[in-house]
């Protein structure tokens, strides 16, 4: 009796269409049409996902795509008659197809008499490219085998397209868009009878596991540039490669869990017992590694123990049961390339060593045949049952000889058969020192939740992230550096999270594309960093993702648009879904240790998560379609909204409007550019504020780039946004001329003098500094005529500090005195206490240099206020405080004062106090007697100069290098500095300059 889905009525056992409603109670493949199981995530029949595991949608993947095709198919269509044709053609197929499907592959389409494959496509395997070529080769070797002059020529190439995950290749529905399908025609077209012609991509990832030979490039129609090709020859081995290669440097962290291993081994030794212990960890954590260091360490033990290695394998035939086999074929020294004459003997002289009852070890043969490749004896079959007592008697006899270690890897990948037997090997087998060691991926909790657990014999060791000093070193040993340098340790750190095969594989990408190179005992990291990621971690990345159900993923790329960081409320405005469904979900991400929870949340009410990993956040983006991204950023941005507080996620909400408006334009939604331009230019414009009122000017400045890049020439508020753009510019890096004089001519022309009169005075200070006093003069007199008349402003105060700032210079003390006092009078009536501090500073220096130390108070009380409010113009006030304590003779107070400017300076990242701290260097290492220092700060402030950066303090620096020169004997180079310096002074009109250069 069944009964129907539909309506609930029950039929006949035999029943293929309900008797009450008609619906169909036998569910069939929607690929290959056969029958499905109640309930079936996957068909039994072709292994294509089904009900709620079928993928849809399309994504961005990295394919590797498969032509073959027949040689001289056409002279045999001439030749022959159809039916022959038939005749011939169809069984080769079926013989391509049943390679394609055992190597994991999709047949995409068949054209003629080629067909098309792709591998990574609806689901990505971390070996695909392998998996393809492999194929290829099996492919070309099989139908030569036939004779009858069949011949194929076959490419293949890897690459990313756009894939349409619900297409039906079987009901002739394409899947893969992309240049890398066209390149693998070309590739095929290219090839030689029996030949297989690979991309320089696919080369890449494959020639550790498969044999090329170079082959010229290839002129491929539609293409600029040659197509690189490589000839595939052979397999370098008969199964898939193993990744793990011999160690390049000691081992890093992981004593803790190292010296766990040691205990279950010490234990199974001191009990006599089995002991279960089990390495979990994501992909290139070190699992493998760690079982490597234990195995180097027992190999420099005196003390008798056998270990044996099996491998669980993830596709081909006979992988059931693949990693006993590769246990017992390790015994018995069984050879892959060992007939079965050779097979049976090495067989039988294993279980002689350990069994001298021959009818138990007729026994033990019968049931181990299987496992070595030889076919099953004549005897009926008696059931797994009695195989696993047979396996497990073997083993047993193995580990009454002497301590046995087996290392079972990869369990992720174990038919259920496999994991059951483990399972009952350590709870059935007693008496004997027997540790079962295996290596698995997170993935395994989710097929059994509880292995390992309710057993007193094991262990489960987690393998988490390196530290952030233990990352460091790693990559400082695989660089050959007893330290990282800074500008080499953030970047790299950044991508490697804490992951040792990531350290490795993307240091390795950098050093072959030059962008981390050589230079003499050391390295150089290019200042533009490459993002992309290698192919080795994006496939591994890549079939993590796959192997989730569409749900989970679908989630966790939503998860991946909202960014490293991300909130349980956002996934359900993002997906439609409801709140309880995504908290479920992300449950189930966390234990497959995709994302964690993160403790204190940026938002309140909201739970936060983070990615377990930077790469899978950014694989998981990257699959995205651009419209996709468009929709999904534009609902970010909503929700976004939905929070208030604007400021607190002003460039959060920036990026995302930003983004937004990139891939609507890049998929060709023009209907929504102009509405998606508007909010994104607000966004950045409140974000650019919004980062410049923390005094992160180089972020503001990036933002207001960015927001002016989406404003009209003719709108009304592109110039306070220009005026904006140059106040974070001069502060960020002591530049902007250009968008302060072009912001400058707007606001005056929509009347807003104090604007433009704040931007006048910005013009003249940065004039000033680089040493051209007549030019900046005009300006800063312009601002103070333009501020005339106007209303007590922010703007007024900044142009009153520098108009005090312009008399002290020019050496009119009394003038600079008063005009200081109305500007620390006009901000503190304003409450202005960021423009109050800039005043008491310059009034603090007009003071002292007009013979009034009282000055110095007002100093003391600038910097007081600035530490207090955090405010970046500490680094003035030390400043002008260094320099009077030098003219006091106190040279240790002006080092300390120097000493705190430059710690502000570069909290701050302000270029222009960094580059005035440069220049004074050079009278401290002067005064200091360390003048080889002095030279060489001198000489690179010179060259700067030089090179388009003029300064006020060049000709303080010729000066002190001049007097250097001339004490070591170097006459003309001392008269250049002194000349070139006296000229520099002249033109900057400052006395403080004059008298030393005179």
């Amino acid at each position: 009796m069944q009964l129907c889905a539909a309506c609930g009525a029950r039929n006949e056992a035999s029943s293929r269409f309900c008797s009450d409603c008609g619906g169909a109670l036998v569910l069939a493949c929607p690929e290959c049409g056969e029958a499905l199981p109640s309930p079936a995530r996957f068909c039994p029949s072709c292994g294509a996902p089904v009900g709620e595991s079928r993928r849809s949608g399309t994504e961005r993947k990295v394919v590797t795509v498969l032509f073959a095709d027949l040689v001289d198919s056409t002279g045999l269509g001439e030749r022959a008659d159809p039916e022959d044709v038939a005749e011939t053609l169809g069984p080769l197929f079926e013989t391509v197809r049943a390679e394609l499907e055992r190597h994991g592959g999709t047949v995409e389409k068949y054209i003629g008499d080629a067909v098309m494959a792709l591998f990574g496509a609806p689901i990505a395997h971390e070996d695909d490219p392998e998996r393809a070529v492999r194929c290829a080769l099996a492919i070309r070797d099989t139908v030569a085998g036939r004779g009858a002059g069949s011949r194929l020529r076959i490419g293949v190439n890897t690459g990313e397209a756009l894939v349409a995950l619900g297409a039906r290749p079987g009901a002739g529905q394409g899947m893969a868009t992309g240049d890398v399908v066209n390149t693998c025609f070309r590739l095929q077209e290219a090839a030689e009878a029996n030949a297989v012609l690979v991309g320089e991509v696919t080369y890449r990832a494959t020639c550790g596991a498969i044999e090329y030979e170079p082959h010229a490039p290839i002129r491929a129609k539609g293409k600029v540039e040659p197509v690189a090709a490589w000839a595939a020859v052979s397999a370098r081995t008969a199964l898939p490669a193993d990744d793990f290669r011999p160690p390049r440097t000691a081992l890093v962290g992981r004593r803790r869990e190292l010296s766990l291993l040691h205990d279950a081994l010490a234990r199974a030794r001191q009990e006599s017992s089995p002991q279960l212990a089990t390495v979990i960890g994501v992909p290139g954590i070190g699992k493998t590694r760690l079982v490597w260091e234990l195995g180097r360490a027992l190999a420099d033990d005196p003390r008798p123990l056998v270990w044996l290695r099996g491998r669980c394998l993830p596709y081909g035939e006979g992988v059931a049961f693949w990693a006993l086999g590769e246990l017992v074929k390790a015994e018995a020294g069984i050879l892959e390339s060992d007939r079965a004459a050779e097979i049976e003997r090495k067989l039988a002289a294993a279980i002689e060593r350990v069994e001298t009852d021959a009818e138990e070890g007729r026994w033990l043969a019968g049931h181990l045949r299987v496992l070595v490749g030889l076919e099953r004896d004549e005897r009926p079959e008696q059931g797994g049952e009695e195989a696993f007592a047979a396996w497990r008697r073997f083993l047993e006899l193995l580990a009454e000889r002497g301590p046995l270690v087996l290392v079972l890897e990869d369990l992720h990948w174990a038919d259920d058969g496999l994991l059951d037997f483990v399972d009952s090997l350590v709870d059935w087998v007693s008496g004997v020192p027997l540790l079962v060691l295996c290596t698995t991926r997170p993935e395994l909790l989710a097929r059994r939740p509880g292995w390992g657990g309710g057993k007193r014999n094991a262990v489960a060791i987690s393998l988490g992230a390196l530290s952030g000093e233990e990352t460091g070193r790693l990559l400082a040993l695989l660089l050959d550096q007893r330290l990282l340098p800074g500008e080499l340790r953030a970047p790299l750190l950044q991508r490697a999270d804490g992951n040792p095969l990531y350290a490795e594989e993307y240091v390795r990408m950098l050093v072959d594309r030059g962008t981390l190179r050589r230079e003499g005992a050391g390295w150089r990291l290019d200042e533009r960093i490459d993002s992309t990621l290698p192919l080795s971690l994006q496939a591994i990345v890549a079939a993590r993702l796959d192997a989730l159900e569409p749900a989970d993923k679908a989630l966790l790329q939503d998860a991946a648009v909202i960014g490293a960081r991300f909130w349980s409320g956002a996934l359900s405005a993002l997906g439609g879904r409801e709140r309880t469904e995504a908290e479920s979900r992300l449950r189930t991400l966390e234990r497959r240790e995709l994302v964690h929870r993160v403790r204190a949340s940026s938002v309140s009410g909201e739970q936060q998560y983070a990615f377990g990993h930077v790469l899978l956040r950014d694989v998981a983006y990257n699959e995205l379609p651009r419209a996709s991204r468009a929709d999904k950023h534009r609902r970010a941005a909503a929700w976004i909204e939905g929070l208030g507080r604007a400021d607190d996620h002003a460039e959060l909400l920036a990026h995302h409007y930003e983004q937004a408006l990139r891939f609507a334009r890049a998929a060709g939604q023009e209907d929504a550019v102009p509405w998606l331009e508007e909010r994104a230019r607000h966004a950045l414009a409140e974000a650019g504020e919004r980062a410049a009122s923390l005094n992160a000017f180089p972020s503001a400045a990036r933002l207001l780039v960015a927001a002016l890049e989406l404003c009209p020439p003719d709108d009304p508020a592109r110039p306070r946004l220009l005026l904006r753009l140059g106040r974070a510019r001069f502060h960020a890096e002591e530049a902007g001329f250009e968008i302060l004089e072009e912001a400058c001519e707007g606001l005056l022309a929509a009347g807003d003098r104090s604007a433009a009169a704040e931007a006048e005075a910005m013009l003249y200070t940065l004039l000033s500094n680089r040493g051209e006093p007549e030019a900046a003069e005009a300006h800063i007199r312009r601002a103070a005529e333009l501020l005339e008349g106007t209303p007590p402003s922010r703007a007024g105060t900044f142009v009153l500090v520098c108009l005090a700032s312009f008399h002290l210079r020019a050496d009119d003390n009394d003038v600079a005195i008063r005009v200081g006092r109305e500007a620390v009078a006009a901000a503190e009536a304003l409450g202005l206490e960021d423009r109050a501090l800039i005043a008491l500073s310059t009034l603090g220096a007009a003071r002292i240099a007009g013979g009034d130390l009282g000055g110095i108070g007002d100093l003391e009380r600038s910097i007081e206020l600035a530490e207090r409010i955090n405010s970046p113009e500490a680094a003035l006030g030390y400043l002008r405080l260094a320099e009077t304590e030098a003219q006091q003779g106190r040279l240790g107070r002006r080092l300390e004062a120097h000493a705190h400017a430059r710690r502000v300076a570069e909290r701050f990242g302000l270029a222009r106090h960094i580059r005035w701290l440069e220049g004074e260097l050079v009278a401290e290492y002067y005064w200091g007697g360390h003048w080889d220092g002095a030279l060489r700060v001198a000489d690179d402030f010179v060259a700067e100069s030089a090179g388009g950066t003029p300064h006020y303090l060049e000709s303080f620096c010729r000066g002190l290098r001049g007097r250097i020169l001339l004490a070591r004997g170097d006459l003309s180079g001392a008269l250049s500095d002194a000349e070139r310096g006296l000229e520099l002074a002249r033109r900057a009109r400052d006395p403080q300059l004059v008298l030393p250069a005179l």
